[in-house]
C-alpha cells in the first residue's frame, strides 16, 4: 500500500461537516430511492465515518490512517444491497477528493468484488 502524508485542515474540517448535512443514498435515475429505514441507517453509517475524520483532525497524518478508519465502515456496509453498496462507493469519491486520496490502494475493490479481511 502505498502511504503518502495526509493533512486535515481546518478548512477541511470545514467542508467535511458540511458533507454531514447533505443528504445521502437517495433515489436517481440509476438506482431507486431505497426504503427509508435502509436510508437512514446507510446515512448513519456514512455520516460516522465522517464524523470519526473531524475528530481525529490535525491527529490525521496519513493516508494509511484514513483507510483504516474506512475499512470499519466498509465491514458496516456487508449486509446492505449492492444498490447502497455502490452509492457508499459514489459518497466516497468527493470525499477522497477533499482529503488528497487518489486512490485506496485496492481497498474498495477488494471489499467489493470480495477478499476482504475484516478488521
Amino acid at each position: 500500500m502505498a502511504d503518502h502524508p495526509i493533512s486535515i485542515s481546518d478548512d477541511v474540517i470545514s467542508q467535511l461537516t458540511a458533507c454531514l448535512a447533505e443528504p445521502k443514498f437517495r433515489g436517481d435515475a440509476c438506482y431507486p430511492e431505497p426504503d427509508e429505514s435502509v436510508r437512514d441507517r446507510a446515512e448513519a453509517l456514512l455520516n460516522a465515518f465522517i464524523e470519526r475524520l473531524i475528530a481525529c483532525g490535525p491527529r490525521v497524518t496519513s493516508k494509511a490512517q484514513i483507510l483504516a478508519e474506512l475499512k470499519f465502515t466498509l465491514v458496516a456496509f456487508d449486509d446492505f444491497d449492492s444498490e447502497e453498496q455502490d452509492k457508499l462507493m459514489l459518497h466516497l469519491d468527493p470525499l477522497f477528493d477533499l482529503l488528497g486520496i487518489e486512490s485506496t490502494d485496492g481497498l474498495i475493490g477488494r471489499w467489493r468484488y470480495g477478499l476482504f479481511d475484516a478488521p
